[in-house]
């Protein structure tokens, strides 16, 4: 098992988002863990991934409306 964490970002993006996810859709990566974040977008990713849909836009979405450095 290899894990990959993704380190702190500032400026205009959550590029570790988008990484992951086509990650996931390929078959290779899942989601481990999701640091911080509520159990109600950790549940709604996982049933996202179940139904096979990328999850970029919605961590990033949930990730810039909580972001002290977005922007």
């Amino acid at each position: 098992m290899i894990v990959k964490k993704l380190g702190m970002v500032s400026g205009c993006g959550f590029p570790g988002a988008g990484y992951n996810e086509r990650k996931v859709a390929e078959g290779v990566a899942r989601l481990m863990a999701m640091e911080n974040v509520d159990s109600a977008m950790r549940h709604k990713v996982e049933l996202l991934h179940e139904a096979g849909f990328d999850c970029a836009g919605e961590i990033e979405k949930y990730l810039k409306e909580r972001s002290r450095t977005y922007g």
